[in-house]
């Protein structure tokens, strides 16, 4: 299954050197991105490997150096580059194509030195072709495809309905921020659960269960910091980064939706880990449906109320909640799940809330209130 991927990268992109727009030098750039891609595709046998095996102190140290070539790369060239001259578009161009080229080659270079106990070359046997093992990943493929929109539908959004530059810049500046957390901690944390659902069995049901209830313990213990915390503090945190800003409120707003997001994950990962094709089916309809309540929330809220960006997140939020409702019910029917958090940490976190708005005038009064509310919530845990 892991050489698919390469047999299928090798249509796309001769189809795509063919049938390209692109001249000069973006065409150049356009075929360093694409080598790059074809190098990062040869290590997906070994990176298979290590997600079948539940490696990730492997995966991430190799990522994490291939990573890390990738910045003193773009550093490298970019100061080589500035001795000669100034730097203009082309030269971004040509230094972030081939310091993709260095992450990809580190990438297969590192993963190509993992010893497995499997041959890597693909052998004939009596499960070549396994007719369900296809149709569970067409299923994925299709799916992901769907995800995938939903991803960027935000961005299809603020475009078609025309919002203001300011309020564009105002959501990618928060959507980025925002998105550092997901990425950095949510992310692994929903790869590593839906390998370990997709490994468990029937027996394992009680371990399944407890896992999986302590993922969704953590994830709304960590968020409500975001929900009753973050909140008061985005003004102070974009006065750090960036001097002036008015994207704090809007910032406040998306700290709602982060925990939104690591919940959803994991709750996606045990459907797709758990789930037989006719459930993954059913799962892509309902991505559409959803995206279509999205594209109608955003549209009222966003045009209608008059909320700009503010009305984009809300709509965010709510299809991010309908996937969510999606998988529980899925998750209710296997197993019974009783992840709810505390009556009385619920109490201190609102408290801790006020306490911090209230201060939110006051810099030093703010910091210090901050300080003391989280101690009081790490010793109520």
């Amino acid at each position: 299954m892991s050489f698919i991927p390469i047999l299928i990268f090798f249509v796309l992109a001769t189809i795509s050197v063919f049938t390209n727009t692109f001249v000069g030098d973006k065409q150049f750039v356009f075929y360093l991105y694409t080598l790059a891609c074809g190098i990062e595709l040869l290590a997906e046998p070994f990176y298979s490997y290590c997600q079948f095996k539940l490696l990730y102190d492997v995966r991430v140290g190799i990522e994490s150096r291939a990573f890390v070539a990738q910045i003193v790369s773009t550093l490298v060239l970019s100061t080589m580059k500035l001795k000669e001259s100034r730097l203009n578009v082309t030269d971004g161009l040509y230094i972030y194509g081939y310091s993709q080229v260095i992450y990809s080659a580190v990438l297969l270079a590192q993963y190509s030195r993992v010893k497995m106990d499997v041959s890597v070359i693909p052998r004939k046997s009596p499960t070549w072709l396994d007719i369900e093992i296809i149709n569970i990943s067409l299923g994925f493929v299709f799916q992901s495809i769907i995800k995938h929109v939903l991803t960027v539908g935000d961005k299809i959004v603020l475009v078609w309905l025309g919002i203001k530059d300011e309020s564009k810049g105002s959501y990618r500046l928060v959507s980025d921020l925002g998105s550092l957390v997901c990425r950095m901690l949510f992310l692994p944390l929903e790869e590593i659960s839906r390998a370990y659902f997709s490994k468990s069995n029937e027996k394992q049901k009680k371990e399944c269960q407890e896992f999986l209830e302590t993922l969704l313990q953590f994830h709304y213990i960590f968020g409500s910091y975001f929900v009753f915390f973050a909140t008061n503090y985005t003004q102070l945190l974009l006065k750090i980064l960036y001097s002036k800003s008015d994207a704090g409120d809007l910032l406040s707003l998306y700290c709602l939706y982060v925990p939104i997001m690591g919940i959803n994950g994991i709750t996606e990962s045990f459907v797709q880990a758990a789930g037989d094709t006719k459930l993954l089916a059913k799962q892509s309809l309902y991505f559409i449906y959803f995206w279509i309540a999205f594209i109608f929330t955003s549209y009222v809220t966003m045009n209608l109320l008059d909320m700009g960006s503010f009305g984009l997140v809300i709509s965010n939020m709510i299809n991010m909640l309908l996937r969510i409702q999606f998988s529980m019910n899925f998750i209710n029917q296997k197993l019974r799940v009783d992840s709810r958090p505390k009556a009385m940490l619920v109490v201190v976190y609102f408290g801790c809330w006020l306490v911090t708005f209230s201060t939110k005038q006051y810099l030093v009064y703010h910091l210090v209130s901050g300080m003391l509310c989280f101690a009081l919530t790490l010793y109520v845990l």
